[in-house]
Parts: structure tokens; sequence; C-alpha cells
């Protein structure tokens, strides 16, 4: 009850500087993507993944514990960013880590490493949920995106994590590749729910790319800048790349605009730091001096969503999601 009360003040403080456009917070970030690792099993045509110029490695234990060890207000922690944190031989450390300071934690896989072994060391570890990106329903859907790996083989992963999860962990198989004027979903979905898994039909946003490839799926409407600016998400998450540089949002998935060093400075200096009140300003007037941000189609949040993340643990909303995504719609927004 403590930690919850401390949490709703802090959200308060957030979206109170937030709303009153200011560019240092009042509050601490409460939800953080922190990249574990930048490797990846797969090669799926929509992942900016296979472009990436920067070095790929793997976060180190230490830094990843000094981080969590400075966010006792977080509401929810992704050790994962643009690579298959089921890679690195930490990875369940960190999860019981994360658990162990009472961080609800979850991560995304591409199903790939789903043996017996990774699923028991999962549910042993404590992690609350864990989404499995098939992407598509059908094996031809999902060589449109993937045509390396077998998705019969994926399909027989989940099978197997569902026999060993029994519940625990709260289970998602996410979908993109999906049209909206066919049954076959909802064959699919309901299939999975008789299993004990959940099917969240995904809004794909396209990473702001500029290839055919990617964008074809996208869900996103072209915006205006009053739809786009300012950007909530610079005033409550935190991205932290794998060797602890700071990045303004998952869209920069190259580390462009770095923001700070989680290696060599405290998550509280760099969160009102000068390098963080400057990209907060910039979209208070304007936005688009970001080049970054200059081509971001994501909508900021509308004002009639602010109560629920104010009032509500992230957490809870994350979860909460589903409820809205339990069917393909065409656009997001």
């Amino acid at each position: 009850m403590f930690k919850s009360i401390l949490n709703f003040s802090n959200r308060t403080r957030l979206f109170n500087a937030f709303l009153r456009s200011q560019n240092r917070s009042l509050g601490m970030p409460n939800i953080f993507i922190i990249e574990t690792t930048n490797h990846c099993d797969r090669k799926c045509d929509i992942c900016p993944h296979q472009s990436l110029e920067r070095p790929k490695g793997f976060m180190d234990l230490g830094l990843y514990r000094r981080i969590i060890d400075q966010i006792p207000h977080a509401e929810l922690v992704f050790p994962y960013f643009l690579g298959e944190p089921l890679l690195h031989k930490d990875i369940y450390e960190m999860i019981k880590y994360s658990k162990s300071k009472g961080l609800y934690t979850s991560i995304s896989t591409g199903g790939k490493l789903l043996n017996e072994y990774n699923c028991h060391k999962l549910v042993d570890a404590g992690l609350d949920h864990l989404q499995m990106s098939l992407h598509a329903t059908t094996q031809e859907g999902y060589e449109a995106i993937d045509s390396k790996a077998d998705f019969e083989v994926l399909l027989e992963n989940i099978e197997r994590f569902l026999a060993i999860n029994k519940g625990r962990i709260d289970f998602y198989i996410s979908i993109i590749n999906i049209d909206a004027g066919t049954k076959e979903w909802k064959k699919f979905a309901e299939e999975w729910k008789k299993k004990g898994a959940k099917v969240r039909f995904k809004f794909f946003t396209d990473w702001n790319s500029e290839k055919e490839a990617i964008r074809r799926f996208s869900h996103l409407r072209p915006r205006q800048k009053s739809d786009i600016y300012p950007c909530d998400w610079l005033w409550t998450q935190f991205h932290i790349l794998w060797d602890g540089r700071v990045v303004p949002c998952c869209f920069d998935y190259d580390g462009t605009h770095i923001l700070g060093d989680a290696g060599k400075e405290t998550i509280k200096s760099i969160w009102n730091g000068p390098a963080y009140k400057q990209i907060r300003q910039a979209h208070l007037t304007d936005g688009s001096s970001i080049k970054l941000c200059a081509k971001c189609n994501r909508r900021k949040k509308p004002w009639y969503e602010l109560p629920f993340h104010i009032f509500f643990d992230a957490s809870l909303i994350y979860r909460l999601r589903y409820f809205f995504e339990q069917k393909p719609r065409k656009h997001f927004g």
C-alpha cells in the first residue's frame, strides 16, 4: 500500500510537469526500457535490426543491478529492446534481481529459444509477463515477415511453454500481420485462448522507417505536428542501450541522440540533465528541430487518456491494453 501511494505521488509529479509544459521533470520515470542485448537470432523484414549500425553487445550484470538499485519508483521494467533477451547468459539473474526489488518485469521473445530449459528458467525467475512475437497466424503470413524461421516449430515452442508455465507467467502471443477483413484471426485467437494464451493484435508503428518492407505493415495514420508534440514519453519513460547510453525513445534504435550514460552518471542526474531538458524544450516549442522526432508519426497522448495514466499503475495499464487488442483494427489513433 505504501509503495502504491509513493508511485501515485510520483505519477502526479510526472504529469504535472508535462501538463504545465516544464522542461524539468518533477518526478522520476515510471517506465524503464533496458536493453540487455541487441543481438538477435531472427531476421525479420519488419525490424530495423538488420540495418543496425551501432555495435552489438551484452549489458553487464553489474550495470543492470546498479540501474535497478536506482529505480524503486519504477512501475514497469522491460529488460529488452532491440534484440532477443534470452540470448543473454544472465537474463534470468536480471529478471530475479528486478523481482527482488518488487518491480513488475516483462520481456518479449521471438520464440526460437523457448526450449524446455529456458521455459523452466523463466518460470523460476519469477517473470511477470512474457510476450511471444509470432507476428502472424499462418505459415504464409509469417513467411512475409521472416522466411528463414519455421512457423510450426514456433507453435510447438508455445505449446511447450504453456505446459511448463501452468498460468504462472502472464503470456501473450503478439500478431501484426493480419487482414482485418477475414475471420481466420478469430479462430486462431479462440484456439490459443483455450490453451491458456492471450492473443493480442498489436499495432505496428513502423519505427519511423523509410523502408517499404517495414512500412507496409504500419497501422499509423500520418499526423499533423499538433498531434505529435510534445511527446509524453520524454516525461515518463527512460530508455537505456546495452552499453549504458541513454536515448529518448525506442525509435532511436541506432543511438543517434544520446542523453547520457547510465554507466557513468546516475539516473536522476541524466533525467533532469541538460540534454533531457533541451529535447523536452524542443518538443514544447515545435519538435521538428530534433531530426529523430521530425519524422515521427506517433501520436501524443490525448487529454482524455491522461487521468488513467495518473491514477493507475503503469503495469496495470499495460495489461489492460489487451482488452483493446483482442481483434485487429485497421488503424491506430
